[in-house]
């Protein structure tokens, strides 16, 4: 997976985009759940890369969504 932009601000985008997919009418598999918390987690470690190669796994499916 190709990671566009490495910028905590980018990072921050993705957890506030999940944030909406938890609270949206589908439901969120754990294990996606799962991959967000840890992406979360290595942002606010300075782990950015890392954060948002988990945290835009954890979006994939909802992505493709109209």
């Amino acid at each position: 997976m190709q990671v566009i932009s490495d910028t905590p601000a980018f990072c921050a985008r993705l957890v506030r985009h999940f944030a909406r997919v938890r609270l949206g009418p589908v439901p969120v598999s754990s294990e996606r759940l799962m991959l967000a918390d840890e992406g979360e987690r290595m942002c606010a470690m300075g782990l950015i890369r890392a954060g948002i190669a988990r945290l835009r796994m954890a979006l994939l499916p909802y992505h493709h969504r109209p």
